[in-house]
């Protein structure tokens, strides 16, 4: 694509000069730098300005809302916008114009601390909309024509003009890419290797008598990558007179996406999606009986990280534990858990080997 500052003229607008850019990762950590290079092939000879590159974040949300589904709820949030000069350098010039041949410029920018992780929405199936798609006073809320997003773009440029003919002055012209790049939410690497974290509860059943204590422990914080597995420590302990028919563990995740409404008061929407559902097997516990069982559960591969510092876009997980008694209504306990993204850029700053840990007094090596 070429853009013309100000429109060429007919004669100077046949030409094979282009260029192309890429990055040198598949994904980037906030406070490191996003690299690539860009590849200018020239056949007709030119003269550079200036060879940069723009990078742009923008978080955006949409919704409409009320009976008629005429209020619009929206906000569009800059998380940057900058452009980093590649050429030329601070002592740097160029003495003659680019001859035929192939020219490389490697490019570089520190990306910003807080940088939120990419999101695209996408469309949920009824069953998985949590009865919190509507407001206190029961007002429906439905998709913005446009879906909701963190993206983030690269836009490389090559200001030039071709060399005079003549003694007329040849018009400046631009060059114009667009790449779009993706980013991994910071984290603090230390929560991959923690102590497990224990939730307990104790279910009283009517006419049970004795309570049924349960004990939760799940494996290093309930911190892990995308794609991989989660460890869970299951012991209960049936002092009712009820018997526990199943207990299923059903991975959630719930998200939450803010903005005014158009009298600029702060609204938000929020919806619910089971990642995981899986019924333990032999899960059955007798009254008076006890069960103690170490679970493995695969995270599918490609579930979405957590999202935590977005303005406008909110992910969270939790792990929900229901525990179904005849004759009974169901129970449950939810933890929290953290979903991470991995980026090739986090291989020097985390351990090799990583300690689970589902019990204190139980370690694996993985």
């Amino acid at each position: 694509m070429m853009e013309a500052l100000p429109e060429p003229t007919p004669a100077t607008k046949p030409t094979v000069n282009h260029f192309f850019f890429a990055f040198n990762n598949p994904s980037y950590y906030p406070g490191k730098p996003v690299d690539g290079v860009i590849v200018l092939v020239i056949h007709t000879p030119i003269r550079i300005a200036k060879i940069g590159v723009t990078f742009k974040g923008t978080e955006f949300v949409s919704w409409y809302q009320g009976v008629s589904q005429q209020e619009h709820c929206t906000a569009t949030n800059s998380i940057f916008e900058t452009t980093s000069t590649v050429w030329p350098k601070d002592g740097e010039e160029q003495a003659e114009p680019l001859a035929p041949g192939t020219y490389t410029y490697p490019f570089s920018w520190q990306l910003p601390l807080n940088s939120p992780a990419n999101f695209e929405e996408t469309a949920f199936h009824t069953r998985d909309v949590i009865p919190l798609v509507f407001s206190a006073s029961g007002m429906p809320r439905s998709f913005g024509e446009v879906p909701s997003s963190i993206r983030y773009t690269s836009t490389a440029f090559v200001d030039f003009s071709f060399l005079p003919q003549g003694d007329k002055e040849p018009p400046k012209l631009r060059m114009v890419r667009e790449n779009s790049f993706r980013v991994v939410e910071a984290f603090d690497p230390k929560i991959i290797i923690q102590p497990p974290i224990v939730k307990k509860s104790s279910f009283q059943f009517w006419l049970g008598g004795n309570p049924l204590d349960l004990c939760l422990s799940i494996a290093n914080g309930g911190v892990l990558f995308s794609g991989q597995n989660l460890y869970v420590n299951l012991s209960a302990t049936n002092k009712s007179s009820r018997t526990v028919d199943s207990i299923t563990f059903i991975l959630v995740e719930y998200l939450t996406l803010t903005a005014p409404n158009p009298e600029g008061q702060a609204q938000s929407f929020e919806r619910r999606r089971e990642v995981l559902h899986a019924d333990v097997a032999d899960s059955q516990i007798s009254a008076g009986g006890q069960y103690q069982q170490d679970l493995m559960f695969a995270v599918p591969q490609g579930t979405p990280p957590t999202i935590l510092t977005s303005k406008c876009i909110k992910r969270t997980f939790e792990l929900v534990c229901q525990v179904t008694v005849s004759f009974g209504s169901s129970s449950q306990i939810n933890v929290p858990i953290q979903i991470l993204d991995w980026s090739p850029l986090l291989k020097d700053d985390l351990p090799k080997n990583v300690p689970i840990s589902i019990r204190a007094e139980k370690k694996e090596q993985v």
